[in-house]
């Protein structure tokens, strides 16, 4: 399979495929886009085939000793480092550093994978960037980040960057169809993200979150401040949840103004079916919208979640009261 076993990303596959096939290898790349959209299974895939001894046409064998090896995460070749905690740390770019310059025990090059790399710390970028201005021989990095906008430019400037896009809608049944799971609400929910899709499919989970939003959704039009900090505080100490609580709340705002605009469409979730569009007021509703990206963007960018979650719902309470003709204070 190999290459063959990423969905969607035709371009970033021809890229890699190429790169092997010829030998022109970069000693650091960017794979950059969401989460979910195979930027880990390609990075596995491209170290496999950095150090297969029979790749054809750029693609790895899958089936001499380097690849199997890659594939269950034990080549001595090998090293993949993940955020301590909320971030990539200093102390583990030191590390790194160390172990960067060894020689290479059986692959033709070490293969070092930093996931998540949009998580570096300014110190710890400012070590990273001191082994990409001067790397090891027979080692190519591969950072994997979400948004190229949250690494320093000196980190960018010594990578070659590689788009992954998000996944269609048709990639993602797909994918889902392979794992027997069943979408329970429409696929444009996930984002592109595969990994999301599964999220969403008949798991119990997501059912619990979506309940989870209809209480929430109940309580931001008529409940008390008191209830609304104590979501905060939950959603604070569950912060596994908070994207994708955040993604279904604007899919609400987003139907209910559709509806208003429209007249109907598809009712992203089911307790949102009784609500008359009539209700949906068009500027509230992009005003709620508004609020969501702005939480969105504070929170992707390391925001004290728990004030990020009080100011949110706080508004979007005075809002949804504002709408009812209440008066938006108590």
């Amino acid at each position: 399979m190999g290459f063959d076993e990423i969905n969607g990303q035709s371009n970033a596959v021809k890229l890699l495929r190429t790169a092997v096939r010829t030998g022109r290898i970069s000693h650091a790349y960017l794979f950059y886009g969401k989460d979910g959209v195979g930027k880990n299974k390609t990075a596995q895939i491209f170290a496999q085939a950095l150090n297969c001894v029979a790749p054809k046409e750029g693609e790895p064998c899958l089936e001499c000793d380097n690849c199997r090896k890659i594939r269950s995460g034990n080549h001595p070749d090998l090293l993949k480092i993940t955020p301590d905690g909320a971030s990539l740390k200093i102390a583990q770019m030191r590390r790194l550093q160390e172990r960067a310059y060894y020689r290479c025990y059986e692959g033709g090059f070490k293969v070092i994978i930093i996931d998540d790399a949009h998580l570096l710390t300014v110190e710890a970028a400012n070590c990273l960037l001191k082994i990409l201005e001067e790397p090891p021989e027979d080692t190519v990095f591969l950072l994997l980040a979400e948004d190229t906008k949250r690494l320093p430019p000196t980190v960018l400037s010594r990578t070659q960057p590689i788009p992954f896009i998000p996944l269609d809608e048709q990639v993602l049944a797909g994918i889902l169809a392979q794992e027997g799971r069943i979408a329970a609400v429409p696929l444009s929910l996930a984002g592109g993200s595969a990994k999301k899709a599964l999220e969403m499919g008949e798991g119990r989970d997501f059912q619990e979150l979506r309940e989870d939003v209809r209480q929430l959704l109940q309580d931001i039009g008529s409940g008390s401040y008191q209830r609304l900090l104590r979501w905060a505080e939950s959603l604070d100490k569950d912060r596994s949840r908070t994207e994708m609580m955040l993604e279904l709340l604007a899919a609400v705002y987003r139907d209910r103004l559709v509806r208003q605009a429209a007249g109907e469409c598809a009712v992203i979730l089911p307790f949102e079916a009784g609500r008359p569009a009539a209700e949906c007021s068009r500027h509230d509703c992009g005003r709620a919208l508004a609020e969501i990206n702005t939480a969105y963007y504070y929170l992707q960018n390391n925001g004290n979640a728990r004030l990020v979650w009080d100011v949110l719902l706080l508004n979007l309470h005075k809002i949804e009261r504002k709408e009812r003709g209440i008066d938006p204070v108590g």
